[in-house]
């Protein structure tokens, strides 16, 4: 073979690799949070800087492995350490499933009792926002946003989000449960 066509054939074959490998990992992201046999992961944001990645608590979540297969598990409240940010900030909860919950909602408690392995008091239900976080025109994470403000607090974040099942698909479901803690500051 000509050296001319050897090279030729090698670039194509190198474009068509690269090619490949870009589909796959597209495919790879979209799928992450869709098709796992656990809820998705979460994390506490505060614009692009991941601040704290959540506690996954009790969940139902229900998958397909050649068949659909399901599990619960319940879990004890336990809550990292304080992450440490100003009164009035606006924060977010970045949820890896490129489907949108059905519902998602932020409970926050002022104090934990260790011993109880129970949050104290009333939890408040924070409002929130919803927003898609695209990629190449495509959903593949949603971001829960929500504001601390009080000055000097601890705020015991407890979530809960729930997925309807995508009829005609594969595409995981459930519900589940998160935990987070943030102190803010003066």
């Amino acid at each position: 073979m000509h050296m001319k066509t050897k090279r030729v054939w090698l670039s194509a074959l190198v474009a068509l690799a690269v090619a490949l490998a870009g589909i796959a990992l597209v495919a790879a992201e979209a799928k992450a949070g869709s098709f796992d046999h656990r809820p998705p992961n979460a994390v506490l944001m505060k614009g692009s800087q991941a601040l704290q990645d959540a506690r996954v608590g009790s969940n139902c979540w229900n998958y397909y492995d050649g068949g659909w297969r399901g599990r619960c598990v319940d879990k004890i409240y336990s809550f990292p350490r304080a992450e440490v940010v100003r009164a009035g900030s606006r924060l977010h909860i970045k949820i890896d499933k490129a489907q949108r919950p059905e519902r998602f909602a932020i409970y926050s408690y002022k104090g934990f009792d260790s011993e109880q392995m129970w949050p104290i008091g009333e939890g408040r239900r924070l409002d929130t926002t919803l927003r898609r976080v695209e990629r190449d025109g495509r959903t593949v994470a949603w971001n829960v946003f929500f504001r601390v403000d009080q000055p000097d607090r601890h705020y015991y974040l407890d979530t809960f989000g729930a997925w309807k099942k995508v009829p005609g698909t594969h595409i995981s479901y459930g519900d589940g449960s998160w935990t987070l803690h943030v102190k803010t500051a003066n």
